[in-house]
């Protein structure tokens, strides 16, 4: 699995259905279903593990 980049990782949430709720700075949070979220980060990339 390769590094992915909080920019790439965006577009991938919104491409499957997520919907972004907040942004405090960098963080950006997105919600799909009541309760589940997850967070990216434009300037990071994320690395596997």
């Amino acid at each position: 699995m390769k590094s992915i980049s909080g920019k790439t990782f965006a577009k991938l949430l919104e491409s499957r259905g997520w919907k972004l709720v907040r942004v405090n700075g960098s963080h950006h949070v997105y919600v799909n279903h009541p309760g589940l979220k997850a967070g990216a980060w434009s300037q990071k990339t994320f690395e596997p593990g």
